[in-house]
Order: C-alpha cells, then structure tokens, then sequence
C-alpha cells in the first residue's frame, strides 16, 4: 500500500513539474533598453543596456546596436562581453554610445547574441528596440 502511494505520488510529482510554464524555465537572456525617450539635438549620449539571464552565464556575448532615421548616430555598433562595466556580473550592463544628429523620431534596434548550453549549446537571439524623440535645442 506504501509502495503504491510512493509511487502515485512521485507520478503526480513527475506530472506537475512537467505542466509548469515554459517561461519559468527558460534560460534565454532578456535584453532591456534603459534609456530617456527624448534627447536634444547635438546632444551626446550613453544608453544603458543590460543583459539578463538565469542559470550558467553565457559564455559569448555580442550586442549590436543601429538606428533607423537620420535623427540618432549609433557610435559604437558593436559590443562584447569585455566592453560590459563588469563583464562577470548579472545582469551585464553595456554603454551604447549615441549622438542626436537631427530632430525627429528614431528607432533604436538592440540585438544580443550568445549561446545557451544546457543539455547543448544553442544559438540565442534577443531582440529589442526603442524610440526616441529628438528635438531641437
């Protein structure tokens, strides 16, 4: 009788750690854009990017940054892990460089890529974006 219940129970167990949400268990990073929504023209300027994950840290790690108008300059496109403030903490914290060139609306495009190694290493692509207004002086 002990048995069978022993093993109803790790059966229910097995059961509901199977059902939880995949969210919950998702190991890819979430890339987040931390930055004013309005800038000056001819204003410079650092966006903070920061790169979260759960569990092993990501080994290779690769931001890239570009802006759709004429309104905003990306500086710097490309990021590695040696450009983070502390390239081992979590989350890893990045400093685009940027410039508002001309008054209007920009899109600011951030993708991460890294791997994931659980069970395997897979490829992890993060996207992002964010807009920004730039007005005149």
């Amino acid at each position: 009788m002990l048995r069978i219940s022993l093993r109803m129970a790790s059966c229910a167990l097995l059961l509901w750690c199977l059902s939880a949400p995949a969210a919950a268990r998702d190991p890819r990073p979430t890339l987040t854009i931390e930055a004013d929504t309005e800038l000056r023209v001819g204003a410079r300027a650092v966006v903070p990017l920061l790169l979260r994950w759960d569990g092993t840290r990501p080994a290779q790690v690769i931001v890239s940054a570009h802006a759709e108008g004429r309104a905003l300059d990306v500086v710097k496109g490309r990021l590695l892990r040696a450009d983070a403030i502390d390239p081992a903490a979590n989350p890893l914290r990045f400093e685009l460089p940027v410039v508002a060139a001309a008054p209007g609306v920009a899109l600011l495009n951030v993708t991460a890529l890294t791997y994931s190694c659980a069970y395997r290493c897979e490829a992890q692509r993060i996207e992002v974006s964010r807009q920004i207004l730039i007005r005149e002086p």
